[in-house]
């Protein structure tokens, strides 16, 4: 991660998921992967009884961490590929002398065919990385489209939802209301087990 704490910083608290994934190997840390490991290291540190300080960073990683992560088909590099193929084909259609804007207006098109008229007009233009994920999302689900998959704290907001089981129970509606689902890696929240208090700090640069 960028401006994280050295070396020497981290030998008074032991420090998770730093250096987990070289920039070098060419390979994405999704926000999927980053909830497993994250889960998976919080688990650890309260069964031996400590006290785990989450630190960061981007809103939609710190709501998946604590409410968990919505329900649409995993991204693998097959389905990407997929994906991406059925959008350049699309595209491609119009021929050589189509220009980007054109380009992307197809390939839109062709999501919107898919099964999901509604994520590609919600887009900055040219959005490809998002665009292809949408389009791996239907095509993988069999033609339910991005947006009908709910995050589990808008869920929870509205008391409606399935559980980490499936079985259609109401999700919980806070998170130390919840139980621990006996996996790190479910879309349960964290637990009753967990004490959990959030600050916010806004740092400002001068």
């Amino acid at each position: 991660g960028a401006a994280k704490a050295t070396r020497e910083e981290r030998r008074g608290v032991p420090h998770h998921l730093l250096d987990v994934r070289s920039p070098l190997d060419g390979k994405d840390f999704s926000a999927g992967e980053f909830f497993d490991a994250a889960r998976a290291a919080t688990a650890d540190v309260l069964d031996r009884g400590k006290v785990a300080v989450v630190a960061g960073g981007t809103g939609m990683y710190l709501r998946w961490f604590l409410h968990g992560k919505p329900a649409t088909p995993q991204s693998t590099p097959e389905g990407s590929a997929r994906a991406r193929a059925a959008l350049e084909a699309a595209a491609d259609a119009l021929g050589a002398g189509a220009c980007e804007e054109q380009r992307w207006e197809a390939a839109v098109a062709a999501l919107e065919r898919a099964g999901d008229g509604v994520s590609g007009r919600k887009l900055a233009r040219n959005d490809w990385y998002r665009l292809t994920r949408a389009m791996e999302i239907v095509q993988e689900s069999g033609g339910i489209p991005k947006g009908q998959f709910s995050a589990p704290h808008k869920l929870a907001a509205t008391g409606r939802g399935d559980n980490a089981e499936g079985t259609g129970a109401p999700a919980p509606t806070s998170l130390l209301g919840s139980s621990w689902a006996g996996s790190v890696a479910s879309s349960a929240p964290l637990g009753e087990a967990l004490d959990c208090d959030v600050h916010c700090f806004a740092v400002g640069v001068r």
